[in-house]
């Protein structure tokens, strides 16, 4: 299933088997005034704007017994139409899927508490926590040590070349932290 052109919401739904079973428009109405492509306030007699009531369904199997079971959650969606463009947004079912994620789940019928998609995000979102520190207090005290070093060693030429060492050592603890953190989502 292409979820909506989000890429990170479609693998979510699809790798922990998320669904949605129910689409219910709450409300909805004109929505003259709309942005324009500069970013500018404009007027538009096409525009509308839409809240929806999603019923999201999300099917396990027990960890413990292996007995499959689901259940389901509400999220409630705006969106909008701009010139027959929609302009959806799903953000609240993000942040709800990911909510459900880290939720404690318990099997119907034996009562276990299921584990394994929570230890996956949390051991996740350690793991980019680690990584963002090092690379960032990495990056800090190397551009430090380098610009110090520079100027005790060589005075203000040698501050200068320390600044141009720290920026590359920067450079390179960036590229290392998008590497680690973008081979994560995949």
């Amino acid at each position: 299933m292409a979820m909506m052109g989000d890429p990170y919401l479609t693998v979510l739904m699809e790798r922990y088997h998320f669904s949605i079973v129910e689409m219910r428009t709450l409300h909805s109405g004109s929505s003259p005034w709309a942005r324009d492509a500069e970013g500018h306030l404009a007027f538009d007699t096409g525009g509308r704007w839409r809240q929806v009531a999603l019923a999201v369904r999300r099917e396990m199997t027990c960890e413990q017994c292996g007995t499959p079971f689901a259940y389901t959650f509400r999220v409630v969606e705006e969106g909008g139409t701009h010139r027959g463009r929609r302009a959806q947004n799903y953000d609240a079912l993000k942040r709800a899927v990911e909510r459900q994620l880290r939720r404690r789940v318990r099997c119907p019928h034996c009562q276990t508490v299921q584990q394994q998609p929570r230890r996956t995000l949390v051991r996740r979102d350690r793991r980019d926590n680690l990584v963002g520190v090092v690379s960032i207090g990495g990056g800090m005290v190397g551009a430090v040590t380098c610009v110090t070093g520079g100027y005790v060693l060589a005075g203000g030429w040698g501050s200068v070349l320390g600044a141009v060492v720290a920026l590359g050592w920067v450079i390179k603890l960036t590229q290392w932290m998008l590497a680690h953190l973008l081979e994560g989502e995949a």
